[in-house]
């Protein structure tokens, strides 16, 4: 998925995000690639749940998940939240 995120190619990435979470739902950080994609797309608000859903899952441990956190939160302007996710 990371090949399709550096291509842009953010509507096939997602839909091979959703695929891989139909069989691990609990996956932190296919999650936080999901949000990546959902961003690329200018799905801001999708992107911001799956962000945070994505912490949740990995009980706020995942280093990828606080990083995607941080990029949604610097893309929606909120450059207070973004300094703290990073």
């Amino acid at each position: 998925m990371q090949k399709l995120y550096d291509a842009k190619n953010y509507r096939k990435g997602l839909k091979n995000a959703e695929k891989i979470l139909v069989d691990h739902p609990d996956h932190p950080e296919t999650i936080a690639m999901k949000a990546l994609f959902e961003l690329g797309l200018g799905e801001e608000a999708k992107a911001e749940v799956d962000a945070k859903t994505a912490l949740m899952k990995s009980k706020m441990s995942s280093m990828f998940c606080w990083h995607t956190y941080g990029s949604v939160m610097k893309h929606k302007r909120s450059f207070a939240e973004a300094a703290k996710s990073f």
